[in-house]
C-alpha cells in the first residue's frame, strides 16, 4: 500500500524568460493505492535443471489525484484498476538459450555469464468512468472512458 501526498503539488507554472508566466494552478489530493502480486516458480524442468519458468499475476488499484478544477483531456486521469500477468523463464548451466546458445559459460572469468532469461508482460489499466463538471474550461467538462494496454519484454544476462 501506498500513501503519496499529491497535496504537496500547488502550482506547476511556467516562468518565461521574457517574464511572462503560464498559470497553471494545482490542487491534487492525497491517494492511496493498493498493489497486490504473486508469483509461481517450477525449478529446475529438465532433467539437467538448467531452466526455471515463473508465472506472475499483479493487481493495483489506484486512486487519481487530479480534481475536475486541474483536470486536463490530454492526461485523462481518473481512479484505475490494473490488472497484470506475466511469465519469465531462466536458464543456466546446462541449458541452451533457443537450442542454439549455451546459458552460461565454463569458464570462471569476470565476464563469464552464469545465466540468460527472459520475460514477458502484458497489463491492462481500466480507468473507471469519470464525469467532469466542474472544470474552468467549460469544454473539459464531460464523461471520459479509457482503457491502456501495455506490453513489454526483458532479455537478461547474468554475470
Amino acid at each position: 500500500m501506498d500513501f503519496v501526498r499529491w497535496q504537496a503539488i500547488r502550482d506547476a507554472s511556467v516562468l518565461l524568460s521574457n517574464g511572462g508566466r503560464l498559470l497553471n494552478p494545482q490542487q491534487w489530493k492525497n491517494t492511496f493505492t493498493v498493489n497486490v502480486g504473486t508469483e509461481y516458480k517450477w525449478v529446475g524442468l529438465t532433467d539437467s535443471h538448467a531452466w526455471d519458468v515463473a508465472f506472475r499475476t499483479g493487481y493495483i488499484r489506484s486512486h487519481s489525484p487530479v480534481t475536475d478544477l486541474n483536470f486536463d483531456p490530454a492526461f485523462a486521469d481518473s481512479d484505475v484498476h490494473v490488472a497484470t500477468v506475466g511469465m519469465g523463464i531462466l536458464c543456466r548451466a546446462g541449458g541452451k538459450f533457443l537450442g542454439l546458445i549455451a546459458c552460461a559459460d565454463t569458464e570462471k572469468s569476470f565476464l563469464a555469464k552464469s545465466s540468460m532469461g527472459l520475460d514477458v508482460f502484458y497489463q491492462a489499466f481500466v480507468f473507471d468512468t469519470r464525469t467532469v463538471t466542474d472544470n474552468p474550461n467549460p469544454t473539459v467538462n464531460g464523461t471520459y472512458r479509457t482503457t491502456n494496454h501495455a506490453g513489454g519484454m526483458t532479455f537478461r544476462l547474468t554475470f
